[in-house]
């Protein structure tokens, strides 16, 4: 049985970083796909071009008033140009931009994190990398998910009609998942070096204690303190909450601005206003948004576990639905440790957002 994160119809999915690339389309047809001088299965083929390669797409050409289907499959055909070449293909067995989301500024290299379920968007995926799953036993969620070894199924197919109720253009899906029997798939980890001794990895997860279901992930409030590592010299490592209030341009009144930070302690329980690292420019999503500013829509810890070895623990963060209607975006953030200068550090290392709508 497959039982993923969301249990609505995900119909739509995006990167966490910028919009579709206009540009350029990928084919998502695993057999290849086949070039035709024209619209239409009855033109001469030109060539085939194989599963994952990029074809820049003519996109002031486009007919979507001409419309064709192929077995149960509708969709229209898009006007490209691959390598000397320019003919048409059909637009069910494509995708805007990549197909798997490239390395961006250090981001995604050596570590990748993937939201399971179909989405439109590029899937955050690397067949080279070790891949790991956080699994629990479906109606133990909120005991703690297990970092497991696994072979994920990555799966490519066109949107169906049905799918695409409301979209303008059709375009292919992929998604990645895992076929376990009565187990819990929350999230998948890549790492370009193997965890070692995955089994004995000592592990937490972090959930609400309050509410009448799982509600993944653990608030920091404003003010509050939440130790998260002991250290052999008795010190510790604590995530805090921080509020401020600010001047909006907009507002007539001061608002409240919140972040995380986490901060070193040595024989103190002394709350710092200003925390040793502040996690705020790690949290940011779009670049060219403000960053949320109510702790109950900031991401909470969620999970933490040594990734690469180096005996202090690498950190995981949800954000949950900041929508305040049907749907909405999710996100998880990897923040890895590092040491500098003898001190500590967390940074962004991978990040996942998944974009969902149901029904009000």
């Amino acid at each position: 049985m497959r039982t993923t994160l969301l249990a609505i119809i995900i119909i739509s999915t995006h990167s966490l970083f910028g919009q579709y690339d206009e540009a350029f389309f990928t084919v998502t047809a695993t057999s290849g796909l086949t070039l035709r001088e024209g619209p239409g299965l009855e033109y001469d083929r030109l060539t085939a071009i194989p599963f994952n390669t990029q074809v820049t797409a003519l996109e002031d050409e486009i007919n979507y008033e001409q419309r064709d289907t192929i077995g149960d499959i509708s969709g229209y055909w898009l006007p490209v140009r691959y390598e000397q070449k320019q003919g048409y293909l059909f637009s069910p067995y494509l995708k805007r931009g990549h197909l798997f989301r490239p390395s961006e500024d250090g981001i995604n290299s050596d570590f990748r994190i993937v939201i399971p379920g179909m989405r439109v968007s590029s899937l955050n995926y690397d067949n080279d990398l070790h891949w790991y799953a956080l699994i629990a036993k479906a109606g133990e969620e909120q005991w703690g998910f297990r970092l497991k070894k696994v072979n994920p199924q990555v799966d490519f197919e066109p949107m169906t009609m049905e799918e695409h109720y409301n979209w303008d253009d059709e375009e292919g899906l992929v998604s990645m998942d895992l076929e376990v029997s009565d187990d819990y798939v929350f999230l998948f980890i890549g790492t370009h070096q193997p965890v070692a001794a995955v089994e004995e990895l000592v592990q937490k997860t972090y959930h609400s204690e309050s509410s009448n279901y799982p509600e993944w992930g653990q608030q920091i409030y404003p003010y509050q303190q939440l130790n998260i590592f002991d250290t052999n010299d008795g010190g510790k490592y604590v995530l805090s909450g921080h509020a401020q209030p600010t001047k909006r341009t907009y507002a007539s009144e001061d608002e409240i601005d919140y972040s995380l930070g986490i901060s070193y302690y040595q024989n103190s329980n002394y709350y710092r206003v200003n925390p040793d690292q502040s996690f705020t420019s790690e949290f940011v999503t779009y670049p060219d948004e403000e960053l949320i500013t109510y702790f109950h829509h900031y991401p909470r810890i969620f999970w933490q576990g040594d990734l690469n070895g180096d005996l202090m623990p690498d950190l995981i963060f949800y954000q949950p639905n900041t929508s305040e209607c049907c749907g909405g975006s999710e996100s998880f953030f990897l923040l890895m440790s590092e040491q500098k200068e003898g001190n500590w550090e967390w940074h962004r290392v991978a990040d996942d957002t998944l974009e969902s709508w149901g029904g009000c």
